[in-house]
């Protein structure tokens, strides 16, 4: 395995320079100082591509691409992927898993690309392939976060020269616009839930706003009949494990602020207390 020449950035007299550590004629490594003639605001970017190119350069380019040769971007993505399941959540990794199976490296294969001959025009070929299909924005965003992070990996592992994926041009996320219910539409749709099974989940989503997990998961526990809070910190999620569709409880949610405490509304408070009522103690602590 070929390492790339370590190196870094540092400021002198208001400029910055790349140092890399080089061996001398008697094979000693030594600092050696490269100007940038870049001044120190606003140029720390540019100069970190410059020190990229000049360890590039210091390595020798055929070295780092002799790692690489023989593997295609196709089976480098699939491999990736597989090495994952361990490193994310399982929701997270099927995400990834369908992503990268069922997308990226049908593309991929079809064109015959070698992961070292990756341009940045190969990927965007992809996305303006996913956008012709109808693909949303956000949802080529997702794509892209996968193949910057999986071509990332290869650039830390001396496998290709850069990320090409940093020299796309990212699609522009696209703004939610919400439809919500009316007051009257609310309404009509809390009587015609009235005394079914979905009564407590649609009333708790209509007045809340909770994710499907969250409704999901509520548990009795974390709710405060006394001090009238309710609290969202756990949440079910189906997900496939090992092939087979299978429920996963977890106490870490989306991102932090999705622990929070809600008042307890009074319709709330009363429709879970009939819940409690006619519920058997011994049942699941989930709601």
């Amino acid at each position: 395995r070929i390492i790339m020449i370590a190196g870094h950035l540092q400021i002198r007299n208001g400029y910055w320079y790349a140092v890399l550590n080089i061996r001398d004629e008697t094979g000693k490594r030594k600092p050696k100082w490269f100007a940038t003639h870049l001044s120190e605001k606003g140029n720390k970017k540019r100069a970190e591509e410059i020190l990229i190119e000049l360890r590039i350069k210091h390595t020798g380019i055929e070295d780092i691409r002799r790692n690489s040769r023989g593997i295609y971007f196709d089976e480098y993505m699939s491999n990736w992927v597989v090495n994952m399941e361990d490193k994310v959540s399982p929701t997270t990794y099927n995400s990834y898993k369908n992503i990268v199976q069922n997308s990226v490296c049908p593309f991929f294969r079809e064109h015959g690309i070698m992961l070292c001959d990756l341009k940045p025009a190969h990927i965007q070929e992809y996305y303006e392939y996913l956008h012709d299909r109808g693909v949303s924005n956000n949802t080529i965003i997702r794509h892209h976060a996968n193949i910057r992070k999986a071509l990332q990996e290869a650039y830390q592992k001396d496998l290709i020269l850069r990320n090409p994926a940093d020299q796309v041009q990212r699609p522009k996320v696209e703004d939610f616009i919400s439809h919500p219910y009316s007051v009257d539409e609310a309404n009509r749709l809390l009587e015609a839930v009235q005394g079914e099974k979905l009564e407590l989940a649609v009333t708790l989503t209509l007045f809340y706003g909770l994710r499907r997990s969250e409704v999901l998961g509520l548990r009795w526990g974390a709710v405060d009949f006394e001090q009238e809070t309710i609290v969202i910190n756990h949440s079910l999620n189906q997900t496939k494990v090992n092939g087979k569709y299978t429920i996963l409880p977890q106490d870490k949610l989306k991102r932090t602020a999705s622990f929070r405490t809600l008042p307890l509304i009074q319709q709330i408070k009363e429709l879970l207390l009939k819940i409690k009522k006619a519920r058997n103690p011994k049942e699941s602590d989930y709601i």
